[in-house]
């Protein structure tokens, strides 16, 4: 575990900025009669309590598609938006206080491993797409990822940045034991970057890092996306995810959830789009221009992909066995215990759609033609 360290410094001027069979007995309702209600949780947030998150499922919610779809039948949705972003869809699945969630690849993997039962059943983000950035005070010496060694640095535990970090000094012949090593949020750690009460941190360049940068406080002296020694297959990963509860017992409204996430998809995916895909995400508090610099490199089509194919499932199955291997779950689980194809190849089936995105090999350098074959949870 990190250390915790408490910086009230700029916390106040970077809180401004931000941080990623049927229907029960009748259709509508659940099994008490009352009204159906799903429960939706985001980890994608800007950071500071805004009702709204970058990617597929935020685009959803502010243009109001699942609420059209799902009133046919007399269901609501709710909607929570968690400034602790992994950790608390974690604890929001263990609550049984949300059904469905938009959240990070090594955040589900330690949920799953610690015995929280829900299913990854649609891609969010792509490998060769994420990244992330490594930050030091604007006045610091350290230049370089090796001149870490011994400094203070700050990531979150349990998210894409901690896997992030690991590998990138795994990549620069350092490990963790190697730094003093500090478990923040991003806003809390990019305080105590401007407060000079760490040496370093690595978060996502579009929020809070690139206001301190902006403001003159930080410097970015290293970038995932530009170190060509890191790894497509490396880059972080998100997902759509289902309990398995609500799976078994409402499967027909799964289906109709994962259809509206790849219409959503796919609208975003249009070139004509991508602007607005865009300005809807800055309604968490991203600034427009540090959102469109963090995706200007990758087609919008390409970072937003639903497909779970070879790239994505090596990924998710490299990061279980990183996770097995750093003590954040007891042991390593395999695919099928995780994934749950069905809803998407069917849904991928049903809109059409099998082969508007590409699908790519295990090394991310060639196209293949699209795979299924993951069972269906209680199948």
């Amino acid at each position: 575990m990190g250390k915790r360290l408490a910086i009230p410094v700029l916390a106040a001027l970077l809180a401004a900025a931000p941080c990623g069979g049927g229907l029960g007995a009748q259709a509508g309702t659940g099994q008490t009669g009352q009204a159906l209600v799903v429960r939706i949780g985001n980890a994608f947030t800007g950071g500071r309590g805004r009702p709204f998150a970058i990617g597929t499922l935020g685009v959803a919610d502010q243009r109001g598609l699942l609420e059209k779809e799902l009133a046919k039948d007399g269901i609501k949705v709710e909607w929570d938006y968690f400034k602790g972003i992994s950790a608390a869809v974690n604890e929001a699945f263990a609550n049984d206080s949300i059904d469905f969630a938009a959240t990070s690849d090594l955040g589900a993997i330690i949920g799953r491993g610690s015995g929280l039962k829900f299913k990854l059943i649609a891609a969010g983000t792509q490998p060769r797409v994420g990244g992330a950035y490594i930050a030091v005070p604007i006045d610091s010496d350290i230049k370089t990822v090796k001149d870490l060694k011994g400094k203070r640095v700050a990531t979150a535990n349990a998210s894409n940045f901690q896997l992030e970090l690991e590998r990138v000094l795994q990549l620069n012949g350092l490990s963790r034991d190697d730094i003093q090593y500090y478990n923040m949020g991003p806003a809390e750690g990019v305080a105590a970057l401007g407060a000079k009460g760490i040496d370093a941190a690595l978060y996502g360049g579009a929020g809070q890092l690139f206001v301190a940068v902006k403001l003159g406080l930080a410097k970015i002296i290293y970038s995932i996306q530009d170190d060509k020694a890191y790894p497509d297959k490396w880059k972080p990963v998100s997902g759509l995810f289902v309990s398995e509860k609500f799976a078994k017992a409402h499967p027909d409204v799964v289906l109709r959830v994962l259809k509206v996430y790849l219409e959503t998809a796919k609208w975003g995916s249009e070139p004509k789009n991508r602007q607005q895909w865009f300005e809807y995400s800055s309604k968490t508090g991203v600034a427009l221009d540090e959102i469109i610099r963090a995706q200007e490199k990758v087609p919008l089509r390409r970072s937003i992909s639903p497909l779970m194919d070879e790239l994505y499932l090596g990924h998710i199955k490299d990061t279980i066995e990183f996770a097995a291997q750093r003590d954040l779950i007891r042991k390593a689980f395999s695919l099928d215990e995780f994934v749950d194809r069905s809803f998407l190849d069917q849904a991928l089936k049903e809109l059409k759609l099998a082969h508007y995105w590409d699908s790519y090999n295990a090394e991310g350098d060639e196209k293949i033609a699209p795979t299924t074959g993951l069972k269906r949870s209680g199948s």
